[in-house]
């Protein structure tokens, strides 16, 4: 088979709490599951998130190269830190998005365990059996 070329639109972190930028990958496969399956895997992309990928599409051979050139001197892309990410901001801006309602709502879920916190929890053992009579004396002693 023949390699195609794809234009992928993809979720990229570091960018802030509930938000992410929309980058833009080109790529040569054979098929565009297999172009997102490899843009996924990049640095930079969200690759936990389930929705990483917003948008594959085949493009030309011309426009392949000049989507390729544009990623390499893309700023977000040149970036290895932090601090330089902050001196390219004011480029970054226009391409950061809001995250979706089902990426919130799953963090929100996955962080709820459903146990209480350790602060809560009694830090004395379950009695046995034939000492439960005598514990219960020991905690209404104490509880007064």
């Amino acid at each position: 088979m023949e390699n195609k070329f794809f234009a992928v639109t993809a979720k990229c972190g570091y960018v802030g709490r509930h938000q992410y930028y929309e980058g833009k990958f080109f790529v040569q496969a054979l098929t565009a599951s297999e172009a997102a399956g490899i843009v996924r895997f990049m640095p930079r992309v969200k690759k936990h998130h389930r929705d990483a990928i917003l948008e594959v599409r085949q493009v030309a051979y011309e426009e392949y190269l000049v989507g390729a050139e544009e990623y390499r001197n893309n700023p977000y892309f040149k970036c290895k830190s932090k601090w330089q990410q902050r001196q390219v901001l004011e480029q970054i801006k226009p391409h950061l998005r809001p995250e979706t309602d089902l990426q919130n709502e799953r963090r929100f879920i996955k962080n709820r365990t459903g146990k209480p916190p350790s602060y809560i929890r009694p830090k004395h053992k379950k009695p046995y059996k034939r000492e439960r009579f005598l514990w219960c004396d020991y905690l209404e002693v104490q509880n007064g």
